[in-house]
């Protein structure tokens, strides 16, 4: 559908496509536009050949990337799920950092706070682990559990651990605020 124009102006001003949802774009910016979600949605597809037991973890990260930004956290938790059913490997730790965020986000807290803590008990000195440990905690009213996961980051810079450092702050902000 061609955009209107305003009387002299030779400009378009409203273009309104099928289905009646006015926009300012033109025709080649829409078509642009839906050529990048083609693309999108090819590359993903792509990505979901290969079976969840033969990924990478950067091909999950990759495609929950793109399933969060379309905002099916759902789906995106779905591809850690399946992937972490097949892998045992070191690198767990990281898919299930990701999932608790994800969990997080959907309000699912139990199933956050699971993730994380497993990713701890994994990978001790993940500190983004029990920052948002803790945050989840928090919005649970479980004051104490949420000090406690702080205070480990703040105690192991405390101890020299020179890496979570920049996490100790975070958490001691936290722990400022509560």
């Amino acid at each position: 559908m061609e955009p209107t124009r305003r009387a002299g102006s030779g400009a378009p001003s409203l273009a309104v496509l099928e289905g009646g949802v006015p926009t300012h774009q033109s025709r080649d910016t829409v078509l642009a536009q839906l050529r990048t979600i083609v693309s999108r949605e090819s590359a993903y597809n792509r990505l979901a050949v290969v079976t969840p037991a033969a990924r990478t973890l950067d091909t999950v990260i990759a495609r929950a990337e793109v399933l969060r930004r379309e905002g099916r956290l759902d789906a995106a938790a779905s591809e850690y799920d399946a992937w972490l059913e097949h892998d045992h490997s070191s690198s767990r730790c990281v898919a299930l950092f990701n999932l608790g965020v994800l969990r997080a986000d959907l309000g699912d807290l139990a199933a956050a706070e699971a993730a994380y803590a497993e990713a701890i008990q994994l990978s001790p000195r993940l500190h983004q682990a029990h920052i948002n440990a803790g945050r989840t905690a928090e919005r649970q009213q479980r004051d104490e559990d949420a000090v406690r996961h702080w205070l480990a980051v703040a105690e192991a810079a405390a101890g020299g651990d020179s890496d979570s450092v920049p996490f100790a702050t975070i958490a001691l902000n936290h722990l400022g605020r509560l």
